[in-house]
């Protein structure tokens, strides 16, 4: 009796792995045969080029035909390696002289994933620059902010740093701050070309920056434009010009400049809540930031100053819309997705329509039975009857993991 119940509990387990692994076996074998199409802007002949849409060529948005070397001829700053390599990078671009170094010192690329999954502990590193060496350097505490107001925790000692953290928390009363704070962003590293801190947005929707300088707080209050709310501040150390992407609750998209200007971006199409990928970069000319989802991306360009010069949007092949993707609906009840991050491991399960999958489900059940019953087992045995239950609800899955144990005479 005892082994039968542990088989129950094999085959159940069976289901959770089997739930993971076919379904990821399955898009495996199918999801490559969709086209992966992108766009890119050119520089030279001022069109928006497309890839993906015909083998081996490349479209432009009059319908002109290029192959991989002329589309490199087109797109010299982002082709600039092999550019070089051929000894075909130009001396100048749209009547601009050019040279590798002043495109490399002036090309970018930040990608934000807006499908956040991560942990969040509320706590992070500020680093400290000081009058007395070139550079940043690492202290031995985290910051947070709670109900409290403002708190150092020295992760030696592990307790609160009452001096350091009051002398911050004086600063940031005076400018109107209302613990908690929802969330820290930032990223604090000594390595980068420029530190700007931490940011944090109140109790009271206001945002605000945290440096730390000569064992001093600097601190400031950011006014936000449109009486927005923000919903996330994405950091960009490494830009020569802007300091962070600020994502409204309005939708919009705001950049914080090195010189404490707030600009919109004109994004008529984005929708953080439906958007997964939000992807800036730019070069000598222009700035692109392209916005993504599946089935969809858009284009913007705009010049140095952040006005828009054009944009352009494509549709694609979905993965879930195609032969395969439909039939994934009636092959299984459900899929389970798993992620790992470097700070946890999450499970994700989605049902499918019950309409569905019960066919199917059904059709194994009644193969099931006439297996057992060629066998000459008693298909009135309650394990049995347990087994093709399994079956009807867990269908393939059900159906593998009684196969896998099957049950002895």
């Amino acid at each position: 009796m005892t082994a039968k119940v542990v088989r129950i509990i094999m085959v159940l387990l069976t289901v959770f792995i089997g739930s993971i692994v076919i379904p990821d076996f399955y898009r495996t074998s199918f999801k490559r045969n969709v086209k992966y199409v992108s766009l890119n802007y050119s520089e030279v002949t001022k069109q928006f080029v497309i890839w993906g849409l015909k083998k081996d060529r490349l479209l432009d948005t009059l319908g002109n035909e290029y192959s991989r070397q002329e589309y490199e001829r087109m797109v010299p700053f982002s082709s600039m390696a092999q550019l070089m390599k051929r000894g075909e990078f130009p001396d100048t671009v749209d009547g601009v002289p050019v040279t590798p170094q002043l495109v490399a010192a002036n090309s970018y690329r930040h990608i934000v994933n807006l499908t956040e999954r991560g942990r969040y502990y509320a706590m992070t590193p500020l680093v400290h620059g000081g009058t007395d060496r070139v550079g940043y350097i690492y202290t031995n505490d985290m910051m947070r902010v709670n109900r409290n107001g403002i708190e150092f925790y020295n992760c030696e000692t592990n307790r609160v740093d009452e001096e350091k953290s009051a002398l911050f928390d004086k600063e940031l009363r005076g400018l109107g701050y209302c613990p908690p704070a929802k969330k820290l962003y930032g990223q604090s590293s000594t390595g980068r070309n420029r530190d700007d801190g931490l940011f944090f947005v109140d109790s009271k929707d206001q945002l605000f920056q945290v440096r730390y300088r000569a064992y001093k707080p600097v601190c400031r209050k950011i006014d936000l434009p449109d009486g927005i709310k923000l919903r996330r501040v994405e950091c960009e150390p490494d830009h020569p010009e802007v300091v962070a992407y600020l994502f409204g609750d309005n939708n919009g998209v705001y950049i914080l400049t090195v010189d404490d200007r707030v600009l919109k971006l004109e994004l008529d199409d984005f929708d953080y809540d439906s958007f997964k990928v939000f992807d800036v970069m730019g070069n000598l000319f222009y700035h692109m930031v392209s916005i993504q989802k599946d089935g969809f991306e858009k284009l913007y360009i705009f010049d140095r100053d952040y006005k828009l010069v054009d944009k352009y949007g494509i549709h694609s092949d979905v993965y879930e819309k195609s032969g395969a993707g439909m039939a994934e609906g009636f092959l299984f009840p459900f899929v389970t997705t798993t992620f790992s991050y470097v700070n946890g491991y999450y499970i994700s399960t989605e049902g499918q329509p019950f309409v569905k999958f019960i066919w199917l489900n059904l059709v194994l059940a009644g193969v099931l039975l006439w297996m057992k019953r060629r066998k000459g087992l008693d298909v009135k045995n309650v394990f049995n009857v347990i087994d093709v239950l399994l079956v009807a609800v867990f269908g393939i899955f059900g159906f593998v993991g009684v196969l896998i144990y099957p049950i002895r005479k």
